[in-house]
């Protein structure tokens, strides 16, 4: 019977083999093997490979004879042995994903800038860009344009700003279904200023709600006048948000969703009352976070100041993906000074954010970080959104339609 690995190993721990290696009871012994007669049931080749097969073993024998005489050869035969790599753990993480997954991902990332007014307030502009495969191991901006793009089920909207001349805060959000899941549609007209209210911006817009900020106008206030001035923050459905526009604004009748009636959707138990008709979506570096504030149970203004994180993950129907499918360690020792992160499902993807600027890697791939794609962040603009595509059929389509949205968008301004 041959000797196990396991065998093998222990009898070269204990140094060389006993008896001096090829003695003279071991030459009588395979002598005596190759005079045997063979068996008539045996072919006439068999005799061929017997004797290869002696030769062989003589060979080896005298190899580790003259091995075990060397001392050192033993721990080297073993090294090699056990640090031998396969075929496939001498192939790179690069090389795998390059042969193994072609990059079909692409990523939608929304950016709203806000720039004081004279007025004392704040207005805002919204961009959206589209970052997608160019071939197989580069990304590039598919699509750019204003406004943001959000995909949602198989249709894509358009949320933007009213338009202002900078001269005062005076603004309301528009949304409309700009793609549905089979044509372009057309741009519908601009709804009329919502009276009651001064000025709307969008902190947040996942994949069906939507995050935003409303500051009401001094004369509608009134009794709403909270401690901390006249601001209210709700989250609402894409469609609650185009259903308000170019309503009078009355918080008590304002469409939203409250953080109990979010949490109840994806849970299988009723979630206990929150109290919280007002709340909002931030972030913090890898996650987006629900906050709730002091008096968010009321329809009075908030005093902003009073934020907390909510102790209730957000489910996936407000943010999908919500963490970092590659480590932070592993982010940061790529980019060191990263503020924040944002990465594929698949691991295809990582946007880095850095203080004037997002990075998007073609993670894993063969000179990722040579082939990283710079966004430039203009001052006072922050993301607010970032969705994905990793399908390349959804891919393909995204880089259509998104396109096709900015065309119709920009040939009425």
């Amino acid at each position: 019977m041959d000797p196990t690995d396991k065998e093998l190993r222990e009898q070269l721990a204990d140094g060389p083999f006993p008896g001096g290696g090829f003695d003279e009871r071991l030459r009588r012994r395979i002598e005596a093997n190759l005079d045997r007669p063979g068996r008539r049931s045996r072919p006439r080749g068999f005799w061929a490979v017997g004797s290869a097969a002696a030769v062989l073993i003589v060979a080896m024998v005298l190899g580790i004879w003259q091995w075990s005489d060397s001392g050192a050869g033993k721990e080297q035969w073993l090294a090699n042995r056990l640090n031998e790599p396969s075929s496939a753990s001498q192939m790179s993480v690069s090389e795998l994903a390059k042969k193994e997954e072609p990059l079909e991902t692409a990523m939608l990332i929304g950016l709203r800038k806000d720039v004081d007014t004279p007025d004392g307030g704040t207005v805002s502009s919204y961009r959206t860009l589209l970052v997608a495969p160019e071939g197989e191991e580069k990304l590039e901006v598919a699509a750019e344009g204003e406004g943001i793009v959000m995909p949602y089920n198989q249709s894509f909207w358009l949320l933007d700003g009213t338009a202002d001349d900078g001269s005062s805060s005076m603004q309301n959000i528009t949304a409309y279904e700009a793609y549905s899941s089979k044509k372009l549609l057309a741009v519908p007209e601009q709804a009329p200023m919502r009276e009651g209210l001064s000025s709307e911006r969008l902190l947040y817009v996942g994949h069906e709600y939507v995050a935003v900020a409303q500051e009401a106008s001094p004369e509608a206030v009134g009794s709403t006048s909270g401690a901390g001035g006249s601001e209210f923050r709700f989250v609402k459905s894409v469609k609650q948000l185009s259903e308000s526009m170019g309503i009078p604004f009355d918080p008590a009748t304002e469409p939203h969703t409250t953080l109990e009636q979010v949490l109840n959707q994806d849970s299988e138990t009723e979630a206990s009352p929150t109290g919280n008709e007002q709340w909002s979506i931030v972030r913090q570096a890898g996650a987006w976070i629900g906050t709730v504030y002091r008096g968010s149970s009321e329809f009075r203004a908030l005093n902003t100041t009073t934020e907390e994180e909510s102790s209730l993950e957000l489910p996936e129907s407000v943010a999908r993906d919500n963490s970092l499918a590659i480590d932070w360690n592993d982010i940061r020792s790529l980019e060191p000074s990263a503020r924040d992160a944002y990465t594929s499902s698949n691991r295809q993807v990582l946007a880095v954010v850095l203080d004037r600027e997002v990075k998007v890697y073609p993670y894993g791939r063969e000179n990722a970080a040579a082939g990283a794609l710079d966004i430039e962040l203009e001052p006072g603009e922050s993301v607010v959104m970032v969705q994905w595509s990793v399908e390349q059929k959804y891919t393909e389509q995204w880089v259509t339609k998104v396109n096709e949205i900015f065309q119709a968008a920009s040939s009425l301004k």
